[in-house]
This record gives structure tokens, C-alpha cells and sequence, in this order.
């Protein structure tokens, strides 16, 4: 019994070993070649056709009794017990700092997909 007992001693000895030896390296990497000097400027580009482009903040809500909903959609819980009546927003216009009209547009969230 003592020689399997050896033999398996040295085998663990031999697989921790393994473990620790150093893994292969990749070979160095050739250094990046520089890049040139050189000067440059960066320029805003503006949309095409437009004077301006981007929206000005802050967007402010000129009446709040033009917003538009989508259709009426019920909550109702589990058991059945309370009912509410949600209007989910479907368009709020707003005004930028530079009085453009800006909608914001929203996805029916009750729809089928």
C-alpha cells in the first residue's frame, strides 16, 4: 500500500507543478511607428440646408391644452378591485430657447406590438 501511496503523492506533486509552471508568452510586439506633426483645426460642421443645426435649451411648454394623448387605456389590478383610466401622451409641443417649435413624439405604449 505504500507505493500506491507514494505514486499517488508524487503524481499530485507533478499535477501542482504543472499548475504553476509560467504559461507561454506571445513574442514582443514591434514598437507602433510614430505618427507625423502635423497642425490641424477642428470645424463645426452645420447641417445641410439649415442655418443652424441641434436644439436650443431649454425647451419650454408655450400650453399645456395642445398636448395630445392616444386613445384611453385601463389599468386594472389583479383582483380586479380598483380601475384607472390612463390617457398616455402621444404629442407635447415645446419651444426651444430660440423659438423653434420642437414635438415630441411618443409610441403608444398600450399598442400591440
Amino acid at each position: 500500500m505504500s507505493d500506491d501511496s507514494a505514486r499517488l503523492q508524487t503524481d499530485l506533486v507533478r499535477l501542482v507543478d504543472q499548475g504553476r509552471r509560467p504559461d507561454k508568452t506571445l513574442v514582443p510586439r514591434a514598437p507602433a511607428t510614430a505618427i507625423p506633426a502635423s497642425a490641424g483645426a477642428g470645424r463645426p460642421k452645420q447641417a445641410a440646408g439649415t442655418g443652424t443645426a441641434g436644439i436650443a435649451s431649454p425647451l419650454t411648454e408655450p400650453d399645456a391644452a395642445t398636448r395630445q394623448y392616444h386613445a384611453n387605456a385601463a389599468a386594472i389590478t389583479t383582483d380586479g378591485v380598483f380601475t384607472w383610466v390612463i390617457k398616455p401622451l402621444k404629442q407635447v409641443d415645446m419651444r426651444d430657447a430660440g423659438n423653434a417649435v420642437v414635438a415630441l413624439i411618443f409610441a403608444d405604449p398600450y399598442a400591440a406590438p
